[in-house]
């Protein structure tokens, strides 16, 4: 109702809710971010839980990485299930991975292979935004338990996703193994 009366004609029954009526309270307030039980409701830790190997192939594919171990996710905000964080929030988010990461050159030439891990920032159209990204790029790489850590400070909107992905290209054979300990968590800003 009071985007009527500024002359919009929005029509979202969720906001005629007690919890819509919530979400954009909190959202407009001027400590956004400040109420220490909603922070508690938008904080998560998930794990990999089992290694797990994303990638065994030599032709292009990406995708999701998905933390199955849910370590604590008081607001079920962080889907185990599509690997996506989902809560409103301003925060530090990071993803710290451990992975035995091969390429192998069978042909002798340079190929320009690739494994890339991206942490991105879903919009409601669909469209990414990348916060952080590593890459290794190379025609013969042996990495055994390589650590990996992505992150970013965000404010991160209701209609907004965080999620983690892979991408890979080049002519040869690649193999990535991410390990059981690895983590994707927040860290609320105060």
């Amino acid at each position: 109702k009071i985007f009527w009366k500024i002359g919009w004609n929005v029509n979202v029954p969720i906001l005629d809710t007690t919890v819509g009526r919530r979400l954009g309270s909190y959202l407009l307030k001027d400590n956004f971010n400040e109420d220490a039980s909603l922070l508690e409701q938008r904080k998560f830790r998930a794990s990999m839980g089992v290694d797990n190997k994303i990638i065994s192939n030599s032709s292009s594919s990406n995708g999701i990485i998905v933390f199955q171990n849910e370590i604590f996710d008081n607001g079920n905000n962080y889907n185990n299930v599509t690997g996506y964080y989902s809560g409103a929030i301003q925060a530090e988010f990071y993803v710290e991975i451990w992975a035995d990461i091969w390429i192998k050159n069978k042909s002798g030439n340079r190929t320009g292979t690739y494994i890339k891990f991206q942490l991105f920032l879903e919009k409601l159209d669909g469209t990414y935004i990348e916060l952080d990204s590593r890459e290794y790029k190379d025609d013969a790489l042996l990495l055994r338990d390589e650590k990996i850590t992505l992150s970013s400070t965000i404010l991160v909107f209701q209609t907004e996703k965080v999620v983690v992905k892979f991408n890979n290209s080049g002519d040869e054979y690649r193999e990535v193994t991410i390990k059981g300990k690895s983590v994707f968590y927040n860290k609320p800003l105060y």
